[in-house]
């Protein structure tokens, strides 16, 4: 019998890597699941990430005083960037918010993806509806 980490340890077990140049290369683990975003603007100067996997809402464990424990800001390299999720996730859900220097939302995106399909998510930010 598996045993499947406690859903404790599963929040707190989420962690972000920006994927650098060289890294783009090398061969990636199985529990990095790579994001691609489309419909970034020259206005959007960070992405505020929040998620959630197989349903419950994750924690970032090694969070920035900007985003808390519940998300993570992306500043860099937005169009791409990396997740390690615990082995043995089977779905991870993303909400992302594009803001402006005056923390202003310019665009926001919502993805949910079964991690049987694959390790690479696409999601386009749009124009937010009121």
């Amino acid at each position: 019998m598996v045993q499947m980490p406690s859903l404790w340890s599963r929040r707190l077990a989420v962690l972000l890597f920006a994927l650098l140049g060289p890294m783009a290369g090398c061969g990636r683990s199985d529990s990095l699941v790579v994001v691609h975003v489309a419909g970034l603007v020259p206005t959007i100067t960070e992405l505020y990430v929040t998620m959630k996997l197989d349903g419950t809402t994750a924690k970032n464990t090694q969070p920035l005083p900007e985003s808390g424990t519940d998300a993570f800001v992306v500043h860099q390299q937005m169009e791409r960037f990396g997740i390690q999720v615990p082995m043995g996730s089977s779905s991870l859900a993303l909400s992302i918010k594009g803001f402006d220097t005056n923390r202003v939302v310019v665009r926001t995106g919502e993805v949910t993806w079964s991690l049987a399909q694959g390790q690479d998510v696409d999601v386009t930010l749009v124009v937010p509806t009121p």
